[in-house]
């Protein structure tokens, strides 16, 4: 399809990018080889309107807050879309939530913190018909919607367990974004909230936790939904995530169940690139979830070889990944 066209037909698929009057790009200049692109998908659509730009690293970092010079553009702009190409500094993630409330109060957000020009190569996240993903978004949703019990099984050998509930929760993906909301760019995947108190046993997490790259497994043990314990054999590893847990409020329950369906995503790649791979799992809750809780913080865990099997309240059973891979064949049933 090629990287171009793949983003044009993304941002056409997924924010309507010919109806929207304003466009804001927030950015860095290391991002600036990454901004030309998505300027080209832009022009190259039948977009009319404003079009601007808004240099973050200007600013010293890690930001705690958002600057008052973008406040008062966005006040100025009233931009129907915004951009985000930035740094993805961890720091910065509570501040980063705040933007986006805002932003979602006027309009749509294409959240890309951490995106790299590797991203947009040949063969990529972005060379891909994102009018075939919005329509797989689709279907998946509508299969999930009446199972609300999951059971996700972990590790080389299955020897990882644990469950969650999504009972009154509703399945969202970053493929339908509303008028006012945001999805991440690139994009494939649907999500939930699970039900706070839900998450019980253990998961294994590997390749991505967050903007960590996992070079050994992880063991996150949950208990009524908070995360109780952090394992691994990198010790170095275990006490960063294990000290993360607790520094901002709430951070420690269970925040989304993830299923990513971008096969051209690499699950070693950042985050951002990386859960849009396969199925994970965070820390941190949402109010835009579902959740009852609001945490300045979200922390997704790629798993590892999984295996999710959901539930309904009559009994029946699906196996919605196996070994790590979409069964498509539920889509047929859509």
């Amino acid at each position: 399809m090629g990287v171009i066209s793949g983003l044009e037909s993304a941002l056409e698929a997924i924010y309507d990018i010919k109806n929207a009057g304003s466009i804001l790009i927030i950015m860095d200049r290391s991002k600036e080889g990454v901004v030309e692109k998505f300027e080209r998908a832009i022009l190259n659509s039948d977009f009319d309107g404003t079009l601007r730009r808004f240099y973050l690293d200007d600013y010293k970092r890690p930001l705690k807050e958002i600057p008052e010079d973008l406040n008062q553009v966005i006040g100025e702009l009233n931009p129907s879309l915004t951009i985000t190409l930035f740094e993805a500094y961890s720091d910065e993630r509570p501040m980063r939530i705040k933007l986006l409330t805002k932003l979602e109060e006027i309009g749509r957000i294409a959240h890309c913190p951490g995106i790299t020009e590797e991203m947009l190569r040949e063969g990529g996240p972005f060379d891909i018909d994102y009018n075939e993903m919005k329509k797989k978004a689709i279907k998946l949703k509508e299969v999930l919607k009446d199972y609300t019990e999951f059971e996700i099984i972990t590790g080389e050998n299955g020897e990882y367990k644990m469950t969650l509930r999504t009972d009154g929760r509703r399945w969202l993906d970053d493929l339908t974004v509303a008028e006012r909301g945001f999805g991440n760019l690139p994009a494939g995947e649907i999500f939930i909230g699970p039900l706070e108190d839900s998450a019980n046993g253990e998961m294994c997490a590997y390749s991505r936790a967050g903007e960590h790259l996992l070079t050994k497994p992880v063991i996150v043990t949950w208990k009524r939904g908070r995360v109780v314990k952090i394992e691994s054999e990198n010790k170095e590893l275990e006490k960063l995530l294990s000290d993360e847990i607790g520094k901002i409020e709430y951070n420690d329950i269970i925040g989304e169940l993830g299923l990513g369906f971008n096969v051209n995503a690499d699950p070693k790649s950042k985050i951002l690139e990386s859960e849009k791979h396969g199925p994970h799992i965070a820390r941190g809750p949402s109010t835009e979830f579902g959740s009852i809780y609001a945490c300045n913080d979200h922390e997704d865990y790629l798993l590892y070889n999984a295996t999710i099997i959901a539930r309904n309240d009559k009994g029946e059973e699906i196996t919605v990944y196996k070994n790590g891979v979409l069964n498509e064949e539920l889509l047929a049933t859509a």
